[in-house]
């Protein structure tokens, strides 16, 4: 894992790579979401709170297949705005949450 803040600026990089990361860990911040199993792959992150450009690839543990996504989140208190697009390959959704169907 590499990553930098610059607190002027306020710009975030980030270069992480997961091997593998407990979704179940995660799930403690958002138990909504009942995350389960894990992930491996590569995250990265460059820019502001307000313009973060990010890129990657996750690959499910349990053999739910890989998500490949990239794009923008705007992280502004409650207003989260983001413009993402994801790629899948043998994506099964439920390999990753209780709440979501088989796919």
């Amino acid at each position: 894992m590499r990553g930098s803040y610059a607190a002027a600026s306020k710009r975030i990089a980030a270069d992480v790579r997961l091997a593998p990361l407990s979704l179940t860990m995660v799930n403690k911040f958002v138990p909504s979401a009942r995350l389960h199993g894990a992930v491996t792959g590569r995250v990265q992150a460059e820019g502001t709170r307000d313009d973060l450009r990010l890129a990657g690839t996750l690959r499910s543990t349990a053999g739910g297949g890989v998500l490949d996504a990239h794009g923008t989140v705007a992280l502004r208190g409650k207003d989260i705005r983001y413009d993402v697009v994801a790629v899948t390959d043998s994506f099964d959704a439920s390999a990753l949450s209780s709440r979501a169907p088989s796919t």
